[in-house]
Formats: structure tokens, sequence, C-alpha cells
């Protein structure tokens, strides 16, 4: 079972048909309070769709913060709200900048569906549980339940996307 060849005769007869898939390469860009986001791709299949986007972080926001979170809020045109599935990302995270690319995964879009709407939502915020190291380091951060450490949140501006 772990790798190792099954013997034996084997056939097989069937047929794979291709899924529908909608693919739009997208352009879209917004950019508010020093984050840019660029709407890249959209790929819509009959059980999911994905987005893939990057997010850009001026050098000023990204330094003035310990933290910042980018949601992607999605709905359609017809008030249908639609959950995150997977989000996966990697990028570059320095002192200066954070730019980092993104795939999000949401739940099957409604076929009677001519639009989305994605709402961009923002968390800015500082730590106030540090994890020090040995070596006087910081090793990673977090907030706690009844945090009093600064934080900001906000939306940006509605992103919308025609379908065919």
């Amino acid at each position: 079972l772990y790798n190792e060849p099954i013997e034996g005769d084997w056939k097989f007869n069937f047929t794979l048909s291709k899924a529908d898939i909608a693919i739009y390469h997208l352009d879209k860009k917004l950019e508010q309070e020093d984050i840019v986001i660029h709407l890249q791709k959209l790929t819509i299949s009959p059980n999911s769709f994905h987005l893939v986007f990057e997010e850009f972080t001026s050098a000023k926001l990204y330094g003035g913060w310990d933290n910042i979170s980018v949601n992607l809020m999605v709905q359609d045109n017809l008030g249908n709200h639609y959950s995150l599935k997977d989000q996966r990302g990697g990028g570059d995270y320095n002192s200066a900048k954070r730019n980092i690319k993104w795939g999000a995964i949401y739940e099957e879009i409604n076929p009677k569906a001519t639009q989305i709407i994605i709402t961009p939502e923002v968390k800015l915020y500082d730590y106030d549980l540090v994890d020090y190291r040995e070596d006087g380091s910081i090793g990673g951060g977090g907030r706690s339940i009844n945090s009093t450490a600064d934080q900001k949140q906000f939306k940006m501006d509605d992103i919308i996307i025609d379908l065919k």
C-alpha cells in the first residue's frame, strides 16, 4: 500500500469531461490609506471560486504597526455572502515594505449572480504580548483578549467584478 505496485492486468474505460470553468484576468487596483489591493485573476468552477491578488503595504504603514491583516469580504449582486474556505500567500516581508501575493478560495458562487462585490477589510494592530528570545530579539507577538494596545479597523472601497 505504501507506494508499492499492485500487480494485475489493469484496464480502464471511462471518460472525463472538462469542468465548466470561467477565468477572468483582472487588473483592478484599489489604493487607500497606504495599502494597495491588486486583483489579478478570478477563476469560477462549479464548486468554488478562486481569487488571486496582491497586497502592497507602504513602509510608513508597515513600520507603524505590529501586524496588518487584510481580508476580502465577498458578496454578489443578489445579496449572497461567500465564505472563505482557504487562503495562502507569500512574499516580501521586511522593515521597509510588505508585498504579499495571495490565493483565496471561496464557496460555490450562485449561478444567477451577474456581479461579485469585493470589500477589503483592514485590521491594523499592535501587540501587547511579546515573546522575547534569549538574545533579546522578538520571537513573536499577539494580542490578549481584552487588549488595550492600539488598533485600527476600516473597510476599503468596493471592487465590483462583472460576470459574463
